[in-house]
């Protein structure tokens, strides 16, 4: 366990609150001693108060900030998230969806957003169909982009979203889901199935349903999804952690073996990971009490934590993200055979 990697490499932490962590393999950059153009795996780091760090990993020698990533800033830029996806390094923001290739020799400097993307939020969602999914929070809307290398909008001509604001997006394989809450009346609460079925043809809204009003997904303050063996949305609500059944629009309370009491959940998630052997495929719970962190990796049956935690971590402060980076990127296993990326 390596700690205070900022304050210890940058001199200083990040300002701001967290908003996310992302990993990038094979970004572009230039080598600070060679001045050539290389590729490393780095680290993307977002805060609510638009700083941003890009490091290697390697060594966490600081690869750009915010107002050195682009060719031109846009203005009035609110970072979100960075990720890989399909060879590409990726980022979004409230200005739009950005790429750069990578494991190809470049600089790394992101250009212009896709057109159809030009709006985004920390709502987004990768799916094993090469599709990217995104909630545009200035326009209330959906778009996608797909390797194919356009993006494009959600038709939600038959279900609008304009009046909504989306709490949550998650996914399972090749479905995306969010939870939309109506605006006029925040009563309201939607579940929005989408789903992909090739690259060429999109993702398109296949079912909206209502949450009845005594679902706890009203009240939830943290949600995941299972991403790669059930159609299961995690939730925390009152510090009590519960799973949703897309399949059959029913709720029940999760039962966490070795989870202590009386610690407060502040992270939950499905880690998994093919660069590994055998393969992570976890449900990640996180607890914070008086300053200090601990986080729970169970495995699963069928979606639900089975037995007690077979990785237990601690530390000082409070767990906003976790991400497993591998040493070398199989882009044949792991971007093309499925959900390349998790939340």
């Amino acid at each position: 366990m390596i700690t205070d990697i900022l304050l210890n490499t940058q001199g200083s932490a990040l300002g701001g609150a967290p908003c996310s962590m992302g990993i990038l393999y094979d970004k572009q950059m230039i080598d600070p001693e060679s001045v050539e153009m290389i590729n490393e795996h780095c680290l993307g780091i977002t805060t609510y108060d638009a700083n941003v760090n890009i490091l290697r990993t390697s060594d966490m020698y600081l690869v750009a900030t915010h107002d050195e990533m682009f060719y031109g800033m846009p203005e009035n830029d609110r970072p979100y998230k960075f990720l890989t996806c399909y060879l590409k390094s990726t980022y979004i923001s409230s200005s739009g969806l950005y790429q750069t290739s990578s494991n190809t020799k470049g600089s790394g400097l992101f250009g212009y957003p896709l057109a159809n993307a030009e709006g985004g939020s920390n709502h987004w969602v990768n799916l094993a169909n090469l599709t990217i999914s995104a909630w545009d929070e200035t326009n209330n809307r959906f778009f996608y982009f797909t390797l194919l290398g356009n993006a494009a909008l959600v038709d939600d001509s038959d279900y609008p979203t304009d009046n909504c604001e989306c709490l949550f997006m998650g996914s399972y394989s090749n479905y995306a889901y969010a939870l939309l809450r109506d605006k006029t009346d925040p009563s309201l609460l939607y579940l929005y199935s989408m789903k992909t079925t090739s690259i060429m043809s999109g993702l398109r809204i296949e079912s909206v349903t209502q949450i009845s009003a005594t679902s706890k997904l009203h009240t939830a303050t943290l949600f995941a999804s299972n991403e790669k063996t059930a159609k299961y949305i995690y939730f925390i609500d009152d510090n009590i952690p519960y799973y949703y059944d897309v399949t059959t629009d029913t709720e029940y309370a999760l039962d966490f073996s070795g989870l202590p009491a009386g610690e407060t959940i502040t992270y939950i998630s499905n880690r998994f990971s093919k660069l590994v052997s055998p393969n992570i495929d976890y449900l990640t719970v996180a607890t914070y009490n008086a300053g200090n962190y601990k986080v729970y990796m169970y495995q699963m049956v069928g979606g639900l934590p089975y037995g007690d935690p077979v990785r237990v971590a601690s530390g000082i402060g409070k767990v906003k993200e976790t991400h497993y980076l591998g040493g070398v990127l199989v882009y044949s296993s792991e971007l093309f055979g499925g959900p390349s990326y998790s939340r």
